[in-house]
């Protein structure tokens, strides 16, 4: 963090990332789990998803 302040104080920061990138970076399988977790506290949507949660 400090070569990013460092960088930027003398004029060549680095090239920013966008919010994805950054998740990413942090917790490759963001998306994955937060959908998986989505999934766990919602519920099927209908009768015809049940399959879906044991399969």
């Amino acid at each position: 963090m400090q070569q990013r302040h460092a960088a930027d104080r003398a004029g060549g920061g680095l090239p920013e990332q966008s919010l994805e990138e950054r998740l990413n970076d942090l917790h490759p399988g963001f998306e994955r789990d937060l959908a998986d977790a989505e999934a766990f506290f919602t519920g099927p949507g209908s009768l015809e998803d049940m399959h879906l949660f044991f399969y």
